[in-house]
């Protein structure tokens, strides 16, 4: 199943090839802009110093860069302080579009520019939402990465011994790394169930992440942790093909492939998302979703407990009068987010 998750969402981010345009735009601007005047700060560092003659020759030392960096470190300081206000808009648009790429990796039809920016202005306030609920589960994680630091103090009366400290560290780094990708991963369920079902409440819709997440451990995280290990091959390769070519000589090919890069970053992002989706579509809907939690135009639910369904034999009033579809509340079998006294089992035959 991870094999086929990675594949659908690479195929569904295909299918969304203009929300990956707009995640581009998104990703690519705010980096443009950040780059300038981050590349002329460093050419004053670095200019008239032997590291650039250094440089030049393609034998810069990590040891003789940090050192640079140490030295000059109140100008590159104040150079990434005037770069957070760009860097933190971008974030802020990156996040608002991922409203329309939820959307429509969530759909059977997939993208529509209608579909896309509703979603992205209807889904933004409930992930936000969301992500201010979320400090509940971070405040946890930072709690248990904290404990073996506090175990240990207790234990050794605050004198810890070298060897001691060595191995909090190395568990308290476990912890971290495995909050952090726990912590992603429930985000991202979440915010399918939001939009599968229209869920408001996004404190259940949290919740419901965090069941689906723990439940599925396997699959939830192995799907992550996939999609990282696939994002650090293509980083690597790219590395190691700009380290390739001539710095004097193609500056061109230098800058197309830094462009490509950007370029499946946002292919990237929108296939984890698709691939989550599909995830919870088959273990929740079951097989043949999409397309069951949703209609094949965008509508907002009043309430996933009880939708309102249309029931095609609805009594006429009087003789000769023609009949109407009557919305009637029926208990919602495929919302999970629904109590279980609400749900009923399919009729058989």
């Amino acid at each position: 199943m991870l094999f086929r998750a990675i594949g659908r969402g690479f195929g569904r981010a295909f299918k969304a090839r203009w929300a990956v345009f707009w995640l581009f735009l998104a990703l690519w601007i705010p980096a443009t802009l950040a780059v300038a005047p981050l590349t002329s700060v460093l050419e004053g560092v670095f200019e008239g110093t032997m590291a650039a003659d250094t440089l030049a020759d393609g034998g810069l030392s990590t040891a003789m860069l940090v050192d640079v960096l140490i030295n000059h470190r109140k100008e590159i300081g104040a150079a990434l302080a005037g770069l957070a206000p760009i860097l933190l808009v971008g974030w802020w648009v990156a996040f608002f579009l991922s409203g329309g790429v939820f959307s429509v990796v969530s759909h059977p039809v997939g993208y529509t520019g209608e579909r896309f920016w509703s979603g992205a202005a209807r889904n933004f306030p409930r992930f936000l939402r969301l992500l201010l609920w979320s400090l509940i589960l971070v405040a946890v994680i930072g709690i248990l990465v904290k404990a073996p630091s506090w175990i240990l103090d207790l234990v050794t009366d605050g004198d810890p011994g070298r060897d001691q400290l060595q191995t909090e560290t190395l568990v308290s780094g476990s912890l971290l790394v495995a909050g952090l990708l726990f912590y992603r991963t429930v985000l991202d369920y979440a915010r399918v169930a939001i939009v599968r079902f229209g869920e408001r409440r996004t404190r259940v819709a949290l919740w419901a992440g965090f069941k689906f997440t723990l439940r599925r451990l396997p699959i939830t995280l192995g799907y992550l942790l996939a999609m990282l290990l696939i994002a650090g091959l293509v980083g690597s390769l790219t590395l190691g093909l700009r380290g390739a070519i001539d710095s004097k000589t193609s500056v061109v090919l230098l800058t197309l492939v830094g462009q490509l890069y950007v370029v499946w970053r946002a292919v990237w992002r929108v296939a984890r998302y698709g691939g989550s989706a599909w995830i919870y579509e088959q273990l929740v809907e079951g097989p043949g979703s999409p397309g069951r939690a949703i209609s094949p135009t965008p509508r907002r639910l009043e309430s996933p407990r009880t939708p309102l369904v249309a029931t095609p034999s609805a009594p006429v009033p009087w003789p000769g009068a023609t009949a109407s579809p009557a919305a009637t509340p029926m208990p919602d079998v495929d919302n999970p987010l629904a109590s279980p006294h609400q749900r009923t089992p399919p009729e058989e035959g």
